[in-house]
C-alpha cells in the first residue's frame, strides 16, 4: 500500500510543477516585504490577502519568504 501511496505523491508532485510552469506569470509586481510581514500576521483584508496568496502560488521567491517568515514566528 505504501509503494501505491508513493506513486500517487509522485504523480501529484509531478502534475503540480506541470501546472505550476505553465501558468501564467502575469505583470503583478511582488509585494514589499510589509505586505508579506503583514499577510504572515494576518493583518489583510479579504481582498488584500487574495491577492497574495494568487501571487504566492505563481512566485517562489515570494513563497520562500512567506515560509520563512512563518518559521520564525513559530
Amino acid at each position: 500500500m505504501r509503494a501505491k501511496n508513493s506513486r500517487i505523491e509522485d504523480f501529484i508532485r509531478l502534475a503540480y510543477k506541470y501546472w505550476k510552469k505553465n501558468l501564467s506569470r502575469g505583470s503583478d509586481p511582488c509585494p514589499d516585504e510589509e505586505t508579506l510581514a503583514c499577510f504572515v500576521d494576518g493583518l489583510l483584508n479579504r481582498e488584500e490577502r487574495d491577492k497574495i496568496i494568487e501571487h504566492l502560488i505563481r512566485c517562489d521567491r515570494c513563497t520562500e519568504e512567506v515560509s520563512l517568515a512563518i518559521k520564525i514566528r513559530c
